[in-house]
């Protein structure tokens, strides 16, 4: 008997441990309500009433996204210098000598901007300046050069600018039956309605869409700042080329493929050549293209042929058909008309 009730008092020993009353905690307190930062003041009126009680706003953290640098612009100078560049026919003018005192002539003058250092740079002097000058000042600059350098000399100067890539899409490739030529597209940018914000640094190139579609792409470069001033006010912007709706788009920098001017292969440049001797972009023969005519077998003659094949001229043109080595079409091999020459953009 007194087995069996030990036994028993152990069971119900066992059972009351097990069913521990575990003490009731406090609920964790509510997370601390978000932390408004990209908020304007018309939008962090509008959620007041949306905060908890004795929550404090602080102060509104603005984002600059303006300043940064656009990625389809190069990193060329700064605006805020000038660059003055003396041509001489006599003699060489010494212009860094000159600088101290164009220096002073700035700082004596009522004008915002000052003289902070000077470099021989971009073929001439250049003046890095507190701001960008204003065309008043270059004027005044201009006249006091003339003053300084020898008689017969001009006087160039400009304010250096970066270069911005864009290109305008959904333009018709054929106007009046025939394909748009550079010329066209300039003065379809010239034309516009942002000809004031668009100065083109380079000729227009123009690539079709496709083999059989009827529009195309106007690629185009710019003179900008750094920072894109020139640009923002046409891109993403829509532009009526005829019965077509155009419209202004980023295009990245791409240094694309070189051509290589002694093989006349895509992909290298001559510095990294592995051919043996210079490749003739015309026939491909083993001599230079100024030598084509006199050393290419197809401008020698071939009399015992049926029928025979007269010798081309000295001073004349060759009649013969060339030979691209890239496409083997009847091109010379650095011809834009190459189907390859895309790659070069």
């Amino acid at each position: 008997m007194h087995g069996r009730r030990r036994r028993q008092w152990n069971i119900l020993e066992h059972h009351a441990t097990q069913h521990v009353l575990t003490p009731i905690l406090p609920p964790p307190p509510p997370p601390p309500p978000p932390v408004l930062h990209d908020m304007c003041p018309s939008e962090s009126k509008n959620h007041v009433h949306n905060l908890p009680v004795g929550f404090a706003c602080g102060p509104i953290v603005q984002r600059h996204d303006n300043c940064r640098h656009p990625f389809n612009t190069s990193n060329g100078p700064s605006h805020q210098s000038i660059v003055i560049v003396v041509e001489s026919k006599a003699a060489s003018v010494a212009l860094l000598p000159l600088a101290p005192q164009i220096s002073r002539l700035i700082d004596s003058l009522s004008s915002s901007i000052m003289v902070e250092s000077f470099h021989l740079l971009y073929g001439g002097l250049c003046l890095t300046t507190t701001s960008i000058p204003t065309p008043s000042d270059l004027s005044r600059v201009e006249t006091f050069m003339c003053t300084l350098i020898p008689e017969g000399s001009s006087v160039q100067y400009e304010v250096p600018s970066s270069h911005s890539f864009c290109k305008l899409i959904g333009v018709l490739f054929l106007h009046g039956g025939k394909p748009i030529n550079p010329k066209d597209a300039s003065l379809i940018l010239s034309s516009s309605v942002y000809k004031d914000s668009i100065h083109l640094a380079a000729p227009p190139r123009i690539v079709c869409n496709s083999r059989r579609a009827d529009t195309c792409s106007i690629y185009f470069d710019i003179w900008n700042s750094q920072t894109g001033f020139w640009m923002k006010s046409f891109v993403d912007c829509s532009l009526n080329v005829g019965s077509m709706i155009c419209f202004f788009c980023k295009v990245s920098i791409k240094i694309g493929t070189p051509l290589c001017t002694c093989c006349y292969s895509w992909g290298h440049n001559m510095n990294y050549c592995n051919s043996s001797c210079i490749v003739c972009p015309i026939c491909n023969g083993p001599h230079h293209e100024d030598n084509y005519c006199a050393l290419a077998a197809c401008c020698k003659g071939h009399p015992k042929q049926v029928p025979p094949t007269p010798s081309t001229t000295d001073g004349e043109p060759c009649l013969h058909l060339a030979l691209c080595k890239n496409c083997s079409k009847s091109h010379a091999a650095n011809s834009p008309c190459c189907q390859f020459w895309q790659h070069c953009f």
